[in-house]
């Protein structure tokens, strides 16, 4: 039997509607244009070091100043070389990349995240914010913590401003969903997954059947887009499980270096970028010489036996340089990665998966 409060709030309140959750500001013009490269960026733990684990977490965060907030070693650095692309082997260098933020906390948090981003030094084209006060005011309590049906949409609804034949990069972590949100849009968005197919993905990761039913609707004529990759950062204890063939549709990456070095092999970011970022992570971040090493030979297999002093490395450097512009990849977009598995066959691992977090 409905209590009093049930029966007031079922009269005077409106069906819940998830498109109300999301706060989406464009600050400059997002180009049409056909088969540009757009990028779209988590911020907690993806670009700002927080941590919310406990609720006083949380009202620490609300309180923090900009200036309080502690960046990711070198994400500023690596998000403006990808905006703001140079090198030959860029199609348009100097022109400006569209770089938007989907962030899960509510949009109270816009101003001083903002102005920690300004402080940085970093530009962007939009940003997304969730709207937690709508969840409070309807009861659901329930979603303050479960970001898959917000975070898809608002994902989706930057899909919607691009033009056809958009190549998509997305950035994110693995404290909480951005690995199962960000492969079940990307292969939604190719048209790869059918709309019931991608129903059935959202409900795997607890989003009720009336607001993943509502998604499918909402964002059933978008524009041919490609996910081009999967970025997320590994944070430790938070490890994701290793279930094919999700796991293999993903790039992890241990810090933005690593992820810097995962771009120049993919052609996104040009080599020219890889002395002024090593200079950073070496110089001003205390990125060792060996892990340097490491991650050269990891992405290019450069063997490297010299060590890393500003005064002597540059001739090296522009030898590196050389070896990755020759030796880039071509890297098929997620939904070609998992284009031999079955929409099932994808469903089933995807509820394994959630399973396992």
């Amino acid at each position: 039997m409905q209590s009093l409060w049930q029966k007031l709030r079922s009269a005077y309140v409106k069906p819940y509607d998830f498109r109300r959750l999301i706060d989406f500001r464009i600050r400059e013009p997002i180009s049409r244009d056909e088969g540009l490269t757009h990028f779209v960026c988590d911020i907690d733990k993806t670009y700002l070091e927080t941590s919310f684990e406990k609720f006083g977490h949380l009202v620490k965060i609300a309180f923090e100043d900009a200036q309080a907030k502690r960046t990711v070693l070198g994400a500023t650095e690596v998000l403006l070389e990808l905006r703001w692309p140079r090198g030959k082997s860029i199609t348009t260098p100097g022109v400006p990349r569209s770089l938007n933020f989907v962030s899960s906390s509510p949009p109270q948090l816009r101003g001083v995240l903002g102005d920690k981003m300004i402080l940085d030094g970093l530009d962007w084209t939009s940003d997304t914010f969730k709207n937690q006060a709508y969840n409070l005011m309807h009861g659901r309590m329930d979603q303050l913590r479960q970001h898959v049906v917000y975070k898809a949409a608002a994902i989706l609804q930057v899909f919607q401003q691009a033009g056809p034949n958009s190549r998509f990069y997305l950035i994110g972590d693995n404290a909480e969903s951005d690995a199962f949100i960000y492969l079940g849009v990307s292969l939604f968005v190719a048209g790869s997954m059918s709309p019931h197919g991608f129903q059935q993905y959202l409900q795997t990761g607890g989003v009720d059947k009336d607001s993943a039913k509502k998604i499918v609707q909402s964002f059933e004529a978008l524009p041919a887009i490609n996910v081009c990759g999967i970025f997320i950062r590994r944070l430790s204890g938070h490890e994701l499980a290793p279930i094919s063939p999700i796991i293999g549709a993903i790039t992890l990456f241990e810090d933005y270096f690593d992820l810097a070095l995962a771009f120049m092999r993919r052609g996104v970011m040009g080599a020219e970028s890889l002395w002024p970022l090593l200079k950073v992570f070496h110089n001003q971040f205390g990125m060792s010489d060996q892990r340097i090493r490491e991650l050269l030979r990891i992405h290019f297999d450069i063997a490297c036996d010299v060590n890393f002093d500003v005064q002597t490395l540059k001739p090296y450097i522009e030898n590196c340089q050389k070896e990755i512009a020759a030796n880039v990849q071509t890297i098929e977009p997620v939904h070609v990665l998992l284009s031999s598995y079955s929409e099932e066959n994808i469903i089933e691992a995807a509820d394994h998966w959630v399973r396992k977090h």
